[in-house]
């Protein structure tokens, strides 16, 4: 997991999404059971995921499209280096300033936990080396390392299924997170 870090840091830079025109269907007409388009809208999007192999490709992302690459990085290597499939989640956090941060939360045995965040520039470490600590001493120590937004508001969990379904395993404050993953 250190190597994973250590490569998305070095190698993925940090970019804002940029605006991405995107033509969307708006109405269909079906005729003699064909379905026809006749309708399509037009909007600009400011905030989308890119594919991980997107942000391998052009080496830059925003806080999500790294979290998400550190976790099909991480998948892959656990599931067919490690031959093991080991629980991993997509974190999202809101701030209390309102602004809102994607990273990785790895559960490792006793309640530990260690949190992979290349875009934020954090990971959980000692000595320079990745580590795991305590779920609610780790949370606390992440929430104030964005003391600049104003600390962790609300956090929520993601497992993030092999055909692409996801579902929310917890949610709510640090500490209430802390306890579902003791």
């Amino acid at each position: 997991m250190q190597k994973v870090y250590d490569y998305v840091v070095s190698n993925v830079d940090y970019a804002y999404d940029v605006e991405v025109p995107l033509w969307c269907v708006s109405e269909l007409a079906t005729i003699d059971g064909q379905a026809y388009v006749y309708g399509v809208r037009y909007y600009n999007a400011w905030n989308y995921v890119q594919a991980p192999e997107l942000a391998l490709r052009i080496r830059q992302g925003d806080c999500e499209d790294q979290a998400i690459l550190v976790y099909a990085m991480a998948k892959y290597y656990m599931r067919e280096v490690c031959g093991v499939d080991y629980a991993l989640y997509l974190m999202c956090v809101e701030f209390y300033s309102g602004s809102a941060h994607m990273a990785v939360l790895m559960p490792v045995q006793g309640g530990r936990v260690c949190i992979i965040d290349p875009a934020g520039r954090y990971l959980t470490s000692q000595y320079g080396r990745i580590t795991s600590r305590p779920a609610l001493e780790e949370l606390q120590r992440y929430s104030n390392y964005w003391a600049g937004q104003g600390g962790v508001k609300y956090v929520e969990l993601w497992d993030v299924k092999l055909d692409g379904s996801f579902f929310v395993v917890a949610k709510g404050t640090v500490e209430e997170v802390a306890r579902a993953l003791s």
